[in-house]
């Protein structure tokens, strides 16, 4: 004969939500059951690991882990057990129902995290369901190691495009200083991740050109919705008065110039052509000229000049005298 508790955990495992409600409704203290015998599973724990959603759902509503996280003997919570199995809709649920064991790494040596356990088995929709609901993607375990480490060291390239994508940190070495691109499976996965990680590159490039562009275009729409500038929109700034300037020094004495009045009128004025030399004239003529200034400046009064040179005059003729005859 079968314990009651054998029997709902039996019932838990071949999905009967029948016989695992008459169970808990006449036994309402077994609901966690924890199994001692077997890593202290709990009766959430045996239905996580077989996926039935809604035994799962059951359970939550009569208050199971409504207080405290169910830990197995390993550290693993129900979200570990259904990630460990891709139980797409179970996690879904214990992710939603539990946000907190989202990130919640393990009591074992390795401390792994549920993403980590789906990385590692492949599970690519467990995958993007946690991180769907915000787990971490470069949280690593004890040794360093991030989920990428763990998807390219078992070969399962999905969930290496996957992990790549959502933007895994495919550079940083962990504890030992290895890369991703050093504990690939084969040659073929890291050939496979330096292609990913080449076009994430240049996808990322694009991208920031294109929000250069987007942030230019919404500035010059920006400037043109301003309305136009008017003097009641910008009134006139009020300037200070500037302090009168420092009393200036008396410029000092002008010199005497030197210079002649035909130097001074020459430097003044633009440079003119020289006129042509006078024609020249005989002796004789100049002799002539000469008695006749001087006899026309001798009868006018004028100022009193420096003496000059003598200049030689010709004597006059005499009259001829007048003959006896007459």
């Amino acid at each position: 004969m079968q314990t009651p508790s054998v029997r709902l955990r039996r019932a838990i495992i071949n999905n009967d939500l029948a016989i695992v409600q008459r169970l808990l409704r006449r036994f309402p203290s077994l609901l966690t059951n924890t199994d001692f015998d077997h890593k202290s599973w709990t009766s959430l724990h045996y239905a996580a690991y077989y996926g039935h959603f809604e035994i799962c759902l059951f359970l939550t509503q009569l208050g199971h882990d409504a207080d405290e996280i169910s830990l197995d003997s390993a550290g693993y919570t129900p979200l570990h057990l259904s990630a460990l199995k891709n139980h797409e809709q179970t996690i879904h649920f214990l992710a939603q129902k539990f946000p907190r064991t989202i990130d919640r790494a393990t009591a074992s040596p390795e401390g792994y995290t549920p993403l980590i356990l789906a990385c590692e088995h492949g599970h690519d929709a467990s995958v993007n369901i946690l991180l769907d609901f915000g787990a971490d993607i470069n949280l690593s375990d004890l040794l360093g190691n991030r989920p990428i480490h763990f998807a390219v060291e078992y070969g399962h390239r999905k969930v290496i495009r996957t992990l790549v994508d959502r933007g895994a940190d495919y550079r940083t070495p962990n504890h030992l200083g290895w890369t991703p691109s050093q504990v690939c499976f084969s040659v073929g996965v890291k050939s496979y991740l330096t292609s990913l990680t080449i076009e994430v590159e240049r996808r990322h490039e694009e991208r920031m050109q294109q929000k250069l562009v987007e942030k230019k275009r919404l500035a010059e729409q920006f400037v043109s919705s301003l309305p136009p500038r008017t003097d009641s929109m910008n009134p006139p700034v009020k300037k200070e008065p500037t302090p009168p300037p420092p009393p200036m020094s008396p410029p000092p004495p002008a010199k005497e110039s030197t210079s002649t009045p035909a130097l001074e009128s020459s430097s003044s004025s633009p440079p003119s052509i020289p006129p042509p030399p006078p024609p020249t004239e005989s002796p004789t003529e100049n002799t002539q000229q000469e008695v006749i200034t001087d006899t026309t400046e001798s009868a006018e009064p004028t100022e009193p000049t420096q003496p000059s040179e003598p200049t030689e005059l010709t004597e006059p003729a005499t009259p001829p005298e007048p003959s006896s005859s007459t």
